[in-house]
């Protein structure tokens, strides 16, 4: 949730945390918070990184991903995707 605010301008008031995943990253570990949106949330680039965006969830093995995400995204087990798209609600 830190990580959300410095990088992108999201409080942790501005999502229900339902979760998380830890993946090994050669030393220390990235966590992936899944979380709902609380309202409609923006993103600002803020700090080490640009170029955030809502992208649905087809879309996302098509990016540049993190290693640690990607390895969390493409788990066999599904966890990750299965919770994006549990919890996607069409806008319209």
């Amino acid at each position: 949730l830190r990580e959300a605010d410095e990088e992108l301008g999201i409080a942790a008031s501005q999502v229900a945390v339902l979760g998380s995943r830890p993946a090994s990253c050669g030393g220390w570990v990235y966590e992936t918070v899944l979380a709902t949106a609380v309202g409609s949330p923006t993103t600002r680039d803020r700090s080490e990184s640009d170029g955030h965006r809502w992208v649905l969830a087809a879309d996302v093995e098509s990016l540049p991903l993190h290693p640690a995400f990607e390895a969390a995204w493409c788990h066999p087990d599904g966890v990750l995707r299965d919770f994006v798209r549990s919890t996607f609600t069409p806008r319209g």
